[in-house]
């Protein structure tokens, strides 16, 4: 009978055979000595120990060199991220380089200054003649006595180019000047109503014979004053003497009915009043203007009747300027021209065109307002007499005038900003701010007289500007 029985294992098979080759049993160890693999078997693992000895080698020298050339392109990038000095000086270069120029040494004739380390020379736009004529101003207004002012500011402008021609100040208790008072900021007053005229002569169709109304007080603005009803005792007159005689009731009403904030904010904004600094290369602040949603806050805006409309005598002349200059308000320029330490040239003169506050036919409408100021406005008995003036007679003289006590009421702003055209096309831009404290000293427009008639003296032509 046959009985049936399991093969043996494989593993069990295997066992013997090595044991009948051997004699030795597979897991039998050694007696002596470390077990030996077959020569067969280390043959075999030998390219693996070889492949084994190269990854190692890559492992460990790889890295290294990599992290190597790593360091070395970190250096190129750090080389390359370090300024070098640009091929081409932007006007943007050059107001950022002089910001970081104190201001006196802002009004010289060569301003020393730096761009990315590398030393560079501007030449400024300043006329020394007039420079040296607005310094013996200051000196004077420094030993004024009772008249002495608080502030005093004169800024002198060519207004198709902004180039800067004088600028000069002082502050009280300060002697030799101190021309930092241009690049500060300070209620603007009735200079505002440059703006809100130009905006409803070009929004609303006015024109400088417009008839408009007003009740009560010429030079006061209460809530009543905003009331449109015509009575007996109400007042009417013409844009232009409005504009002339300064008469806040009517721009109060223009800015509460008619221009409202949308308006005021618009051509705010066209005028420079935009919260950011002109361009240009000269570093001058910001002017500010606050709205609300109050009506009564847009009177007070349109007529100049707040504090809290500021802006710096610098941007007084570029407004003035955009009235003469086709409605283009300028940047503010103080370089001609540039050298490097070589004396190469490597900037001359500003390509900047400005920018279109409002059209030529409004900056145009806006003269015949700003000339009738001087005639018969607010600054007519200053200028009594011009145009028998041996040199002033010639001129087209323009202006606006302005005034306002501070919170404290110590400071009494005033303002004139205005210009002078000749017959044969050259123009200048003033604007004036003084400051006066318990006395009333030299007013804003007696300064601006003096200024116009030294600037336009024969004796002097032709006078340093470009023509128009």
């Amino acid at each position: 009978m046959h009985v049936y029985r399991p093969e043996p294992s494989w593993r069990k098979g295997q066992a013997e055979r090595i044991q009948r080759k051997t004699g030795k049993s597979r897991t039998e160890k050694p007696r002596t000595g470390k077990f030996k693999k077959p020569a067969r078997f280390r043959s075999r693992l030998l390219p693996y120990f070889v492949l084994f000895l190269l990854a190692g080698c890559l492992f460990f020298f790889f890295p290294f060199s990599s992290k190597k050339e790593e360091q070395q392109e970190e250096k190129a990038e750090t080389a390359m991220e370090k300024p070098r000095t640009p091929d081409v000086l932007t006007d943007r270069l050059i107001h950022l380089a002089l910001k970081e120029v104190p201001p006196e040494s802002l009004v010289k004739d060569t301003i020393p200054f730096h761009i990315h380390g590398q030393p560079f020379t501007a030449i400024s736009t300043l006329d020394d003649e007039l420079q040296s004529r607005l310094l013996s101003y200051v000196l004077r207004a420094e030993i004024a006595g009772r008249g002495m002012p608080e502030l005093l500011s004169i800024v002198v402008m060519e207004p198709y180019t902004g180039k800067i021609k004088g600028l000069a100040g002082t502050k009280a208790h300060v002697q030799g000047g101190d021309p930092s008072v241009a690049f500060t900021v300070h209620p603007a007053a009735s200079i505002f109503k440059i703006v809100a005229a130009a905006a409803a002569m070009e929004k609303h169709g006015l024109k400088p014979d417009s008839p408009l109304f007003f009740n009560g007080e010429m030079y006061t603005l209460y809530k009543k004053q905003m009331s449109q009803q015509r009575h007996r005792y109400t007042n009417q007159i013409s844009l232009k003497d409005a504009f002339a005689r300064s008469i806040n009731p009517v721009f109060g009403k223009l800015g509460y009915h008619d221009l409202q904030k949308p308006g005021l904010s618009l051509y705010a904004e066209r005028f420079g009043f935009d919260g950011r600094p002109p361009e240009g290369t000269l570093p001058a602040p910001a002017s500010e203007i606050v709205f609300s949603d109050t009506p009564y806050s847009w009177a007070e805006i349109a007529s100049g009747f707040n504090r809290r409309t500021l802006i710096s005598p610098i941007h007084g002349a570029s407004i003035a300027s955009a009235i003469i200059a086709d409605g283009i308000l300028p940047s503010p320029h103080i370089v001609e021209k540039i050298m490097d330490s070589d004396q190469s040239i490597r900037y001359q003169g500003s390509k900047d065109p400005g920018r279109q506050a409002i059209r030529k036919e409004t900056a145009e409408a806006m003269q015949v307002l700003m000339e009738r100021t001087v005639t018969s406005g607010t600054s007519s008995r200053i200028f009594r007499g011009h145009q028998r003036d041996r040199i002033l007679g010639p001129l087209r003289i323009g202006g606006k005038t302005g005034s306002i006590s501070n919170r404290s009421r110590d400071i009494r702003y005033d303002w004139f900003v205005g210009y002078g055209i000749h017959p044969d096309g050259r123009s200048i831009a003033v604007s004036v701010m003084v400051g006066h404290g318990a006395y009333i000293g030299r007013r804003a427009g007696e300064y601006t007289k003096d200024i116009l008639s030294f600037w336009f003296d024969p004796r002097r032509l032709p006078a340093k500007t470009e023509e128009s």
